[in-house]
């Protein structure tokens, strides 16, 4: 039994393995393994349950929930919460006050799950207490509850001034998410917190508002001597995608520190505009691997015309060239128009490099884009065209290499057809 192998990475693969075949009942033979040292294993097993689900599952999991081993219940309270039972709010409940932190933890992250207002009660209780651990989980699962209340509100707006980081942090980072445009003030204060971290949630937080305070407040954040700080703002920017921070991104992107020269190309991915579509071309040629690497993924979905023939452009290099054939490869638009204008006039050593992205292109495109190729007037065109078409074995593609064995202009084209046919 693969369940109870003494490999702890076999016993975590048969719990996928189970997942996988989808029968609900195989479940209750997995709740051993809650117990399991291996966090994988336990993780896999956690995950499985989940995933197969059953009503026998759930009556396992409330057992679990009160096993002496502290890891069984910790894993129980995890898929209680998961399935978001009724049943689960009172294990759940009397979990905050378990021996151990760990079960705790597990209480207080599953409790925003469920609709009882018993369990949002619960949680914001959690928010006082006196263990600065418990006041942080609290401040982070508020953040997750899905209907939004004064007093959670209230109670995040409290925390922001408490006097740990942490809890400053996760109730800064909650605000945000919850997108709470009255917490801007605050949040904007929090930019000169003492510790770092809070700076940097509070970054976050602000790239989630709409507010015009919080919108200047992030485009300063940008050019923050305090390059983590920095980063959170063009990554933020990059999420309002409004054109008039693009000035401040484009900056970003020329930065002699390569982790921020990254995070504004991510920024840069999400502006329709042909600035960032240059800048991300100029990444694309420069020689850190990274960053080229980084911008061609991000010129792979740009349907402007420079992004496809800076990418032809980088196929005619081996550092960079078979980055910039999958890329060529992934579906935008106008990109196999793009490709075909190249081949009228590319030379014997491009255009074969060309054929090539054709050929592994969507199998509608490649078709297409084969058969046009076919008909360029590019001899060079032609001649690796050819190859493309009999790798097909279509019969429209046979039927236009016959065509060019007998009829094309280009004696070695003729040829090579010719060969092809009778391969």
């Amino acid at each position: 039994n693969c369940l109870s192998d003494e490999d702890p990475e076999v016993r975590a693969l048969a719990c996928d393995a189970l997942s996988r075949l989808g029968n609900a009942e195989m479940a209750e033979h997995l709740f051993p393994l809650l117990s399991d040292t291996s966090a994988r294993v336990n993780h896999a097993a956690v995950g499985a349950i989940q995933s197969l689900g059953s009503r026998k599952a759930r009556e396992l999991a409330l057992a679990s929930a009160k096993s002496e081993n502290s890891n069984e219940r910790k894993s129980a309270l995890r898929i209680l919460a998961y399935f978001g039972d009724d049943a689960a709010l009172e294990p759940l409940i009397s979990a905050l006050k378990d021996p151990e932190f760990k079960v705790q933890e597990a209480a207080i992250q599953g409790l925003p799950y469920l609709e009882d207002s018993k369990a949002l009660t619960a949680l914001l209780e959690v928010a006082k207490h006196p263990e600065a651990k418990s006041r942080a989980l609290a401040a982070r699962s508020l953040g997750l509850v899905p209907n939004v209340s004064e007093r959670v509100v209230g109670v995040l707006l409290k925390l922001l001034s408490d006097q740990d980081a942490w809890v400053r942090y996760y109730a800064c980072q909650a605000l945000g998410r919850l997108e709470i445009e009255i917490a801007t003030p605050e949040i904007v204060s929090l930019l000169s917190d003492s510790a770092g971290q809070v700076r940097v949630s509070a970054v976050e937080a602000l790239s989630h508002l709409n507010s015009s305070q919080a919108h200047e407040a992030l485009r300063k954040a940008a050019t923050s001597p305090e390059v983590e700080i920095r980063r959170a703002a063009l990554v933020g920017l990059g999420f309002s995608r409004r054109l008039e921070d693009l000035p401040v991104v484009l900056v970003g992107a020329t930065s002699d520190d390569i982790s921020t020269k990254l995070m504004a190309l991510s920024s840069l991915a999400g502006f329709a505009s042909p600035l960032a579509t240059e800048a991300l071309c100029a990444a694309a040629k420069e020689t850190d691997e990274q960053v080229s690497s980084t911008a061609i993924n991000f010129l792979a979905a740009r349907p402007e015309q420079i992004a496809t023939e800076i990418l032809i452009d980088l196929l005619k290099s081996e550092s960079t060239r078979d980055r910039a054939r999958n890329a060529l490869r992934i579906a935008s638009k106008g990109r196999l128009a793009g490709i075909l204008e190249t081949l009228e006039s590319a030379n014997d050593d491009l255009a074969p490099l060309l054929i090539s992205v054709l050929s592994k292109m969507d199998r509608n495109e490649a078709r297409n884009g084969l058969l046009s190729a076919m008909k360029s007037v590019n001899p060079a065109a032609r001649r690796a065209a050819a190859a493309g078409l009999a790798a097909r074995r279509d019969p429209e593609m046979i039927q236009a290499l016959q065509d060019a064995a007998e009829l094309d202009s280009d004696n070695e084209v003729r040829q090579i057809c010719h060969l092809l046919l009778h391969d």
